[in-house]
């Protein structure tokens, strides 16, 4: 295997390299090219201005390396020539700002090379030269970054072909907040797999790591060090990959993220995180712990077995000085010990008796076995944080069991404000009984599959629940001089505030009124003693480029708007079909459900009819009908069965959703993941394809008719003068669509004709 390499750089400074380029560059026009050439974008596909390329991508994966402020980024890329001869194909990689090129391989013999970083001056000339000569907008998405550029390289008859650019970036930084992007395409057909992996080295303790776009694995070596890997599933999110780390500053470190909706007001993003490594863990809050078990008939063979061991485990792990107590119920409650007790040998050792001799009978009594867990008083209720973990197989059916009576225990009668995690195990339980009861408690409902081990669940929840941190965590907001300011952020999401853990994040969301600086204060039990923290952040900072700010927020209100009509349902008898027909509550959720779906283009296993073909949009009648229809039958009805367990699995993910789901998918009830399609995100707009259109949401906002009252072609003056003023807004992506676009600009309906080869 040979390489052909060219690198730039050695022991120059950065800043020299970068000045060295951009004189390079400034005697050189951007190429012309010839029209059997294929244009790569990595971040895209492959285009060709003969129609169908004969060279594809396979696959593309990137290995980020941060030390500080400098993001070291190699970029492999795999290449397929599908034809029967030698191809010519050209390399054009976007990349943000800040960069230099550090170096270019690729497999095979150089007949003629050439590397550049062209500016987004340059870049633009390029993209709109590529644009006209292959008649496809796909690349107007990139326009505002700058380009890596490859001369024409051959890829082997048949063959595949490696490639691999590595590039430096100097990350932008805010406060104590580095921010780092990989672009990538937005557009939902998207397919090529990629793998990403990115270590970050500092200095200074890292306090978190977070992705408004993917789910991420970390491991942590030091708290100066972290590796982090993507989730697989993940990994198929459309759009740039976005991370952002905090250095730490003060004992719970914090960052702001504002997307401006208009000049008075929009959403915001308040991220805090607590380290993963600290010399304050071994201080953490003690915790007691009351594991509450269904021994009901149901529970007989390996359920119970699971249980059993499970429960032994928890008890196992907890650290010196915290305490348990069991309880088990059927039709009666019975109890290991009056009150927790310590663990110690001598109390593990009868504990594990104890577990070893319950065995199952009898009727489920739900509600006596909460109502005593909820009433025993702590050991120590000011230097622990008392959780319940809760486990049932069945619905109530020995004494109270009305889901609202049951339901209403942890608001009412809950005077130590113990956390209650639930455990659902099978498909026969009250599932959105067991989520709210968590909910209401700042818990997590688990909800064990019939082919799930109960045990590796279990254990890894509790695992997740060690070194509390901060909790009882209220916020407040103030000017710079401590005052209160009524009235300035409203509809968080979540209400009320999580309790921390070791290396835990909080992800709150909202909206802003005014402009100016703004100071969030946290004040709760850190570490056993009272302490509050302040963070200033400028509101005048707010960005278009937050668009995912606006999103995310949205997300989670639809989740609680839900989550109030599965509330609903919970009545002393299940109501008729036609009191749910006539309820004007349920009406009311379900237009706000659909209007914020709608223009969020975010949509559900409820709202995912609107993405179908022959569903007019601007039939709002029509539309809320439907709605209405299914949110009866689903959200309001089931409460049991794999059709009710699929749906608070949603909404669990829903309601602490804090990264995107661009292609809006959800569990179905047969388990199976559903994608919806036909609905496209992109930057701060929704799009919904209708033929051989794509509709923008605001249009449907102000249920405009759908007729344009322009009509602009595809490379015209006022094409380019509509894509310069998009470009301005943050929103030209949606241009880079393969159809039409209808769009709400300036006051007027616009027919965006756009002529695609590919």
């Amino acid at each position: 295997m040979h390489y052909a390499k060219t690198k730039i750089g050695g022991v120059i400074s950065l800043l020299f390299i970068l000045q060295a380029l951009l004189l390079a560059q400034s005697h050189h026009h951007v190429y012309s090219h010839l029209p059997h050439r294929h244009v790569i974008v990595p971040q895209s596909r492959v285009w060709s201005p003969q129609g169908s390329s004969k060279v594809v991508l396979e696959k593309v994966s990137a290995d980020i390396h941060i030390v500080e402020q400098l993001a070291t980024v190699t970029l492999d890329v795999t290449l397929k020539n599908q034809a029967r001869i030698d191809q010519e194909a050209e390399l054009v990689v976007p990349i943000p700002a800040n960069t230099v090129i550090r170096g270019f391989h690729f497999e095979g013999t150089a007949q003629k090379f050439n590397t550049q970083l062209l500016q987004k001056d340059k870049a633009r000339e390029l993209y709109d030269q590529i644009v006209a000569q292959v008649k496809d907008p796909a690349l107007l998405e990139f326009i505002g970054y700058n380009l890596v550029k490859t001369s024409v390289f051959p890829v082997p008859a048949g063959k595949s072909l490696k490639l691999r650019l590595i590039y430096e970036q100097l990350l932008e930084k805010e406060g104590d907040r580095f921010d780092y992007i990989l672009p990538r395409s937005q557009a939902i057909s998207y397919q090529v797999p990629w793998t990403i992996s990115i270590s970050i080295a500092s200095a200074q303790d890292i306090a978190t790591v977070y992705s408004p776009s993917h789910e991420m694995q970390s491991i942590w070596s030091s708290p100066k060090k972290v590796k982090l890997s993507i989730n697989e599933k993940s990994l198929n999110n459309p759009g740039p990959f976005s991370l952002s780390y905090l250095l730490r500053g003060q004992k719970v470190s914090a960052s702001f993220f504002a997307y401006p909706e208009n000049d008075e007001q929009g959403y915001f993003l308040f991220l805090a995180g607590t380290p993963a490594f600290s010399k304050e863990k071994q201080k953490s809050i003690r915790r007691e712990v009351t594991l509450v078990l269904d021994r009901s008939g149901s529970m007989r063979g390996k359920k119970m077995e699971q249980v059993k061991e499970a429960a032994w485990q928890i008890l196992q792990s907890l650290d010196e000085g915290e305490s348990f107590n069991i309880l088990t119920y059927h039709q009666a409650i019975e109890s290991f010990s009056h009150q927790a007790v310590e663990k110690n040998p001598q109390n593990l050792m009868a504990a594990g008796r104890y577990i070893q001799s319950i065995s199952p009978s009898g009727g489920t009594n739900i509600h006596s076995a909460l109502a005593q867990a909820l009433s025993t008083p702590p050991t120590n209720s000011k230097k622990t944080l008392p959780m319940i973990l809760f486990l049932t197989d069945g619905l109530p059916t020995i004494g109270q069991t009305q889901e609202r009576k049951i339901r209403e225990l942890p608001v009412k009668n809950n005077p130590y404000q113990k956390r209650v995690f639930t455990f659902g195990v099978g498909v026969d339980v009250n599932t959105p009984l067991l989520e709210n009861i968590a909910y209401q408690t700042k818990a997590k409902a688990t909800f064990v599959l019939p082919s799930e081990n109960i045990q590796k669940k279990a254990m890894k929840l509790f695992h997740s629940l060690s070194g509390p941190v901060f909790y009882n965590i209220s916020l407040n907001i103030r000017d710079k001089e401590g005052k209160t300011l009524p009235g300035r952020v409203s509809d968080l999401v979540p209400a009320q505030l999580p309790d921390l853990f070791f290396g835990d994040q909080l992800v709150l969301l909202g909206r802003y009124i005014g402009k100016g600086s703004i100071v969030l204060e946290l004040k709760g039990d850190y570490l056993g003693k009272e302490q509050s923290f302040r963070y200033q952040f400028d509101l005048g900072k707010a960005s278009r480029g937050n668009h995912f700010v606006s999103r995310l927020w949205a997300g989670r209100k639809i989740a609680l708007l839900v989550d109030l009509i599965r509330q609903m349902g919970a009545g002393s008898s299940l109501p008729s079909y036609q009191e749910a027909l006539n309820d004007p509550k349920l009406k009311e959720l379900v237009e706000e459900i659909v209007f914020l779906s709608t223009k969020f283009g975010i949509l559900t296993e409820y709202t995912s009819f609107l993405s179908k073909e022959g569903i007019s949009l601007t039939e709002n009648n029509q539309i809320l009908s439907e709605a209405e229809k299914i949110f009866r039958e689903k959200a309001y009805h089931k409460r049991s069965g794999w059709g009710s367990v699929n749906q608070d699995l949603n909404l669990q993910e829903q309601k602490q959703q804090k990264r995107l789901n661009g292609r809006n998918t959800y569990l179905n009830e047969r388990m199976e993941e559903v994608i919806v399609k036909n609905v496209q995100q992109m930057d701060d707009l929704a799009l919904y394809q209708r033929k051989n259109r794509w509709v923008d949401s605001r249009l449907l906002e102000r249920k405009l008719a759908l007729k344009p009252d322009i009509v602009i072609s595809f490379g015209s003056s006022q094409y380019k003068e509509l894509l310069s003023s998009l470009i301005q807004e943050k929103r030209n992506s949606c241009l880079a669509l393969d159809r039409d676009v209808l769009l709400w600009y300036k006051g007027k309906v616009v027919l965006v004709k756009t002529v695609s080869a590919n």
